[in-house]
């Protein structure tokens, strides 16, 4: 018993003696903080000391963030310093992110036992100096409220303070700055706005530590008189606060509490708000799902995820983004869907696998019709993924998949309800045929290429819903076009190496899709991704129609890309080239003779200067700039600032050759019709000049009109989508239609009182040889000859063009363009070899004898000289009559 007592005592005393022995080795690892409190952005230094009696060479020290062990990246240093009878080892993490926080690990190997230290680390977001308002609209009169605060972190008891600074020549003793106790917010306040409280205001701090940097937050402010109609502020069915806005002013809101993104409301031209645009807009999960996305890529940077842990994160994170897209038919979410896809397509090559059908799925959803409204919102609005963009992600996903090392000749596939995708290797003596060649059924074909020296990878795709959400912008077409559609699915074929000039071509069969277009204005086009500033167009080059019937089109095309058929509701659009054609050539022609009318004027100038000629070559110059900027116009779509400057330049040059037709027209009317009626006025109409008032007229009211214009539709598809034209839908091309038909309208009526004019006088002069009504007689019948081709030359051109918008009348499309092209023509025409005046005004120049329908009366002196008395009286007159 003794014995047992004994051995009892002894097991007990030397677990009691390792036990100490253990905690006193543990106790001489040592970490510097246990608890980190600290900012994003912000740089930490921790580290460890270890104490032990083993050689330190064989702790192998090492860190670990929340159970992933960390090396030495751009980021984390680790700084290992031996000494014989102890380790120090630093850890020092730049710029602080929110991944950071969490238990941070030292571990240490003594005796093939594991000793650890956790350290607790939590990182807090920076305030922020954010502005409630950044444009406020305040009645004079009515107090200005201004309001700055800090974004709160949970962290902070007293922020910094806020400051207001002002850009204007408001009174700053008049302002009144309330803070709370903590300063987390600042209010400015005037009780009573006035005029001068207009402009810029900046809120901002001016001290900085580890939490808080220096900061600002810009405010405009509009003071508006109570005259001004204005959008009042009002809180929306969905509780989203609107401030005052002024009219024609599109506004961006926050959306509901429970959702991210922005709204978007419209205060129009009457002052009144339109509905709220919530559509960008999406679930708060889609939050969620963008940082899983965010994270992993820290973790690809901070050498925290190896391909396994990167595949293992994206199938987790892909998965829930395809539950998310089945509900998903919000504009604002499509957005984010499609987005995130893009960056799972980047992740993927970081990653040893990827869920080729989550994904494809993912896309399926996309692709439904469901989200057709939502889909087309996307295609018109600036800065946003949409269909165009998921031609691209599976673009990319072919290159993932070629990266990966797919080399089977077998054809993967994908079957979805609305696309279909198929890749594989192809050999080098063999053909693509996709999806099949079958009767009724869209498909394309690439015969063996005579290139092909190896094989080739590729991906064809065929998508079945994407013609109802893409944009039909087609380049390089004349403007004389209608309405278009894509009538067939959109085929899509990406090889690796691809030949310059594909021979044997690429063949494309497609089945119409819609009834309402017709065949025979069918387009073979390709989608250009550059285009409109990288959103994509339609191009036709390289691609020919070979066969067309009801319900079938054959195109052939000498490139790779996305490919679809384009139709016009009529079959205006079929003939684009050829009025395209017409249109440059025609104003080639208008532009080279109304030149050529300039500059032989000038030659004569001295002899043929008078009101009715500066008005006419300025009517030239305008009409040359005009057809210049229409042969170049179609280059600057994709620039929208430029694109909306030459349309305002082109419907400047317009209307001035318009308002020169009128000025014309006015002097006529002056200095004939109205000289005709009170024969006693006659010589002062005819000897006093208006040249001042009409030059003023004929060039600042065309101006003002198309500047006014600008202004009233800058934000309002002032200018079409394809053509650096004016807008039929938004209305700006009423701004053109009016003034001009208004010109044709005046000067009509101008043209008949001189035709009044010359057949009363007729009569007068024949009945009882009254030499001033046979005067008049005559410059009525020359102000009709030259006056009466501008008005029928302008006015009826476009008269045509007016009647071409309507898309049932492809006639009208061809007289338009016809006659549009040969306005120059038929002026220099009228205006020089058939102008008396201007002849001989050459042969006074240049002694050349012109023959003229009737002979001068000569005049021989006495010293035998001879002089063209007639040719000297309408050389040297002066009433403005172009004889």
């Amino acid at each position: 018993m003794w014995l047992l007592e004994r051995f009892f005592y002894f097991g007990v005393s030397f677990f009691i003696l390792e036990q100490i022995k253990v905690q006193a080795q543990n106790g001489t690892v040592k970490l510097w903080n246990t608890v980190i409190d600290t900012y994003e952005g912000a740089e930490v230094i921790t580290g460890a000391n270890v104490n032990f009696t083993t050689n330190p060479a064989t702790l192998q020290p090492r860190w670990s963030r929340n159970g992933r062990r960390i090396s030495n990246t751009s980021r984390f240093k680790i700084t290992d310093e031996f000494q014989p009878a102890y380790l120090t080892s630093t850890l020092t993490i730049k710029n602080v992110k929110r991944l950071d926080a969490g238990n941070w690990t030292f571990e240490v190997n003594v005796r093939n036992q594991s000793y650890s230290r956790i350290a607790f680390v939590t990182v807090h977001e920076n305030p922020v100096l954010r502005v409630q308002r950044d444009f406020l609209v305040v009645q004079e009169g009515f107090p200005i409220y201004l309001v700055c605060y800090w974004t709160n972190n949970g962290k902070e008891n007293y922020y910094k303070q806020i400051y207001l600074r002002s850009f204007t020549n408001t009174d700053a003793e008049k302002w009144i700055d309330t803070s709370n106790f903590d300063k987390s917010y600042s209010v400015f306040m005037k009780l009573k706005a006035e005029v001068k409280d207009s402009g810029d205001y900046t809120c901002y701090n001016t001290e900085s530590n580890e939490a808080f940097s220096k900061q600002s937050g810009n405010i405009y402010i509009y003071v508006f008189k109570p005259d001004e109609v204005v959008c009042l502020s009002i809180i929306d069915e969905y509780g989203i606060s609107w401030p005052n806005t002024l009219s024609n002013i599109t506004v961006y809101g926050p959306c509901a509490e429970d959702k991210s993104g922005y709204s978007v409301r419209y205060c129009d031209l009457d002052a009144i708000w339109s509905y709220t645009d919530i559509s960008y807009c999406s679930n708060g999960e889609y939050d969620l799902l963008e940082q899983q996305l965010d994270d992993i890529y820290s973790d690809i940077d901070d050498g925290l995820a190896n391909e396994t842990i990167v595949g293992n994160a994206i199938y987790k994170t892909l998965s829930e983004i395809k539950t998310v897209s089945r509900n998903t038919n919000s504009s604002g979410g499509l957005n984010r869907t499609i987005q995130m896809l893009g960056k799972i397509v980047d992740l993927a090559n970081n990653a040893d696998s990827l869920d080729e059908e989550s994904f494809f799925q993912t896309v399926d959803n996309v692709l439904s019709s469901r989200n057709t409204d939502a889909l087309t919102k996307l295609s018109k609005t600036e800065n946003v993924s949409d269909a165009g963009t998921v031609m691209q992600l599976i673009e990319q996903f072919s290159g993932y998949v070629k990266r990966k090392g797919w080399n089977s000749t077998i054809t993967k596939r994908f079957y979805g309800t609305n696309f279909e995708v198929g890749y594989s290797v192809l050999n080098s003596s063999a053909s693509i045929t996709f999806p099949q060649a079958q009767s009724g059924l869209s498909y394309l074909e690439l015969p063996k290429q005579g290139t092909n020296k190896s094989d080739n990878f590729y991906t064809a795709v065929i998508y079945r819903t994407l013609q109802d959400f893409l944009p039909t912008n087609l380049k390089n077409v004349s403007r004389n076009q209608t309405e278009k559609m894509i009538s067939t699915p959109v085929l899509s074929l990406k090889l690796e190496t691809v030949p310059e000039v594909l021979s044997p071509p690429l063949s494309l069969t497609f089945v119409t899709l819609n009834k309402t277009g017709k065949s025979s204005s069918a387009l073979c086009v390709y989608w250009d991704f550059t285009a409109r500033n990288g959103r994509g167009a339609w191009q036709t080059d390289g691609c020919t129609r070979i066969d067309v019937s009801s319900n079938q089109i054959v195109c052939q095309c000498n490139h790779l890309t996305n490919f679809a058929v384009l139709m016009s509701l009529d079959s205006g659009i079929a003939d684009a080239p050829v009025l395209s054609t017409i249109s440059m050539i025609g104003s080639g022609i208008s532009i080279f003779f109304a030149i050529l009318t300039i500059v032989l004027h000038l030659v004569v100038w001295r002899f043929v200067k008078n009101d009715v000629t500066i008005l006419l070559l300025n009517l030239c110059a305008a009409l040359a700039v005009s057809y210049t900027l229409f042969m170049v116009e179609s280059y600057a779509t994709e620039n929208k600032d430029l694109c909306a400057a030459i349309t305002c330049l082109l419907h400047s040059m317009l209307l001035v050759m318009f308002s020169m037709m009128q000025c014309i027209g006015i002097h006529y009317f002056r200095n004939i019709f109205l000289a005709s009626i009170w024969l006693s006025m006659a010589d002062q109409f005819s000897q006093r000049s208006s040249l001042p008032w009409y030059l003023s007229i004929g060039w600042g009211l065309p101006f003002v009109i198309s500047l006014m214009t600008l202004g009233i539709f800058v934000n309002k598809n002032y200018f079409l989508s394809n053509h650096c034209w004016l807008s039929v839908d938004s209305g700006s091309l009423y701004f053109f239609i009016v003034p001009a038909y208004l010109i044709i309208f005046l000067n009509t009526l101008i043209l008949i009182a001189l035709i009044k004019v010359s057949v009363t006088r007729t009569k007068i002069a024949t009945n009882r040889s009254n030499e001033d009504s046979s005067n008049f007689s005559m410059k009525a019948r020359q102000a009709m000859k030259n006056f009466g081709i501008l008005v029928p030359v302008l006015g009826f051109t476009w008269i045509f063009g007016i009647l071409s918008i309507n898309e049932d009348t492809e006639m009208f499309q061809y007289l338009f363009t016809i006659s549009s092209s040969l306005q120059g023509l038929l002026i220099f025409l009228v205006h020089v070899p058939l102008n008396k005046k201007l002849r001989a005004a050459f042969t006074k120049k240049y002694g050349r004898k012109i023959s003229f329908k009737k002979k001068p009366i000569l005049e021989t002196s006495n010293t035998g000289n001879t002089t063209n008395a007639s040719s000297d009286i309408v050389l040297t007159e002066t009433t403005g009559t172009n004889d």
